[in-house]
């Protein structure tokens, strides 16, 4: 299983080297190291669904799991077959496989965005690392819910005991600063005119780099040695399932068949922008509102709830690639509506469900070929649909 995972790794890193600067390469190999006695008890994270705000404003560094490694994936399999979601199986076993202590943490934390996730929190706790959830159900209404609000604010109060700070006004807006500049740095990398792919690799090193000073001075002179779109260049939508490095096997098909600039919505998210949290002398719980107002906002703008709700929405792009990770039940689902919105309006579609291994990978290139030579053939939304997915 190492000599596996190293493949990854590898395979990440030369994919990778000729459109990103080593630094970001470098972060990829980080090793999480163990736990000061005497500092703050750091937060383990699956997913990024947890608002990083509310870690950080009660003193922790989060630290985020990786979710896409096939060996931990592999060990989860034989351990806890019954959780199906190969994401959450990946970070699990991370975190319980032998080489990280349930003292390094003091907590895990992770949303309870699935029944796989709720399934997670009973093995993690099984194995003596203390779970706390945030119970977050989708985002249906218009505007923000109390239920929402309550889940939220249970959410902190689980948060503080764990790391003896009670979130104030001011840890918010340090926190909120903080992350408000990352989020501009992050925007302006997605109006370079260079490949998703790297993109999406430096987003995703904003959740790996341990020292975001550093970080972002990188991100800085990646930014400046780059030159911005001339043009609106994102014709195709990828979305459904999340990508994450070094889960390369999508990406470098994509790009191997010319496909390097499309709209990512598969990709990790970018920290939100806080900017508006802080009018004023509000108090803490008008803060709080307003902070879970932005996630919840956010949530709604997710093209995929958008395109359900709206198939018109579809008129921006030439097609749509679905991508589905197999055992993730919520996005299968999901795919199903979409390709009906799509046949509707008669936009390009293709559904890709694969898993963290190359064996399918010579079959997804010849589908995305195929799918790539039709939106050649009539750039303007040939009324065609690609069906199928990969047994």
């Amino acid at each position: 299983m190492k000599t596996r995972q190293m493949n990854f790794a590898e395979e990440t890193k030369n994919f990778l080297s000729t459109i990103v600067p080593d630094y970001f390469l470098s972060l990829q190999n980080r090793d999480i190291p163990p736990r000061i006695a005497s500092a703050i008890p750091r937060i383990a994270v699956l997913g990024t669904d947890i608002p990083e705000i509310y870690l950080r404003a009660a003193g922790s560094d989060p630290v985020y799991i990786p979710e896409s490694l096939y060996a931990t994936s592999e060990y989860a399999e034989k351990n806890f077959p019954q959780i199906c979601d190969p994401a959450i199986r990946s970070a699990v076993s991370y975190l319980t496989k032998g080489s990280i202590k349930t003292s390094d943490f003091g907590a895990v934390a992770l949303s309870d965005a699935c029944m796989d996730a709720r399934k997670a929190s009973q093995f993690l706790k099984s194995h003596g690392f203390p779970v706390i959830m945030l119970e977050e159900g989708p985002a249906l209404a218009s505007d923000l819910t109390d239920t929402c609000r309550y889940h939220h604010n249970r959410f902190l109060k689980q948060l503080e005991p764990v790391t003896g700070h009670k979130i104030t006004r001011v840890s918010l807006r340090d926190a909120a600063r903080r992350i408000t500049a990352a989020h501009k740095l992050l925007d302006a990398v997605s109006s370079l005119s260079v490949p998703q792919t790297a993109v999406d690799y430096i987003c995703q090193t904003y959740y790996m780099a341990d020292d975001k000073d550093e970080w972002m001075m990188q991100v800085q002179h990646f930014i400046k040695a780059h030159p911005q779109k001339q043009v609106e260049e994102n014709k195709l939508l990828l979305i459904g399932s999340p990508i994450y490095f070094p889960n390369i096997k999508l990406p470098k098909i994509l790009s191997d068949l010319g496909m390097t600039h499309y709209e990512n919505r598969c990709g990790v998210r970018i920290p939100p922008d806080y900017s508006s949290a802080f009018q004023g002398t509000m108090s803490v719980p008008a803060v709080l509102k307003t902070i879970q107002e932005i996630h919840y906002k956010k949530a709604k703008s997710d093209p995929a709830i958008q395109i359900i709700d709206d198939d018109c929405s579809l008129d921006r792009y030439q097609g749509v690639i679905y991508h589905v990770l197999k055992g993730q039940l919520n996005y299968a689902y999901e795919a199903e509506r979409l390709e009906k919105a799509a046949i509707k309006t008669g936009t390009p579609f293709v559904c890709i469900e694969t898993d963290y291994t190359n064996a399918d990978a010579e079959q997804i290139r010849i589908r995305l070929e195929a799918f790539s030579e039709l939106l050649k053939s009539d750039p303007s939304h040939k009324r065609s649909i690609l069906k199928g997915e990969l047994s």
